[in-house]
């Protein structure tokens, strides 16, 4: 018998709520023989500062710290890399917010992860998007929302 229980957080699922995450998938497109090819993915995950935070400004303290957690947690969901095809490429921090309306406007700090081929370019195949799964589910069971925010505990159970 398998009981929902509340366990304490993990320092990543912390993380995940302090700064309410989401994330989107966007496609990555390249010219290929003069037609646009799929050749991956990129992940976007996008935090929002806490909400003693009042006075936000492109590149201030608080950005940087969102920023941080969201690098953190993309380090976490990240699959090896030692036995696939595919690579990784985690974004560099930009001074920027952006506003969504699908997120309510609020003020987002986004991180985006390339799921690419490891040696040069192709069409999306199985192992990109087995990646893609894995990080979607990895941010699921810490309690991320894709698209926009929910709150919610991250998945947890016990076996009995």
């Amino acid at each position: 018998m398998t009981i929902a229980t509340a366990q304490p957080m993990t320092f990543p699922q912390e993380l995940v709520s302090r700064y309410r995450v989401c994330w989107d998938v966007w496609p990555v497109e390249t010219m290929v023989d003069g037609k646009l090819q799929k050749i991956g993915f990129e992940l976007e995950l996008s935090g929002t500062h806490p909400p003693e935070v009042t006075d936000v400004s492109p590149g201030c303290p608080s950005c940087r710290e969102v920023f941080r957690g969201l690098r953190q947690i993309a380090e976490h969901i990240l699959p090896s890399k030692a036995d696939r095809p595919s690579e990784y490429v985690i974004s560099n921090y930009e001074p920027s917010i952006r506003y969504s309306r699908s997120r309510g406007s609020r003020p987002d700090v986004s991180l985006t992860i390339q799921i690419l081929h490891r040696q040069g370019f192709g069409p999306v195949d199985e192992c990109e998007q087995r990646c893609l799964k894995v990080m979607e589910e990895g941010l699921a069971a810490l309690g991320a929302s894709n698209g926009t925010w929910q709150a919610r505990r991250a998945n947890q159970s016990v076996q009995l």
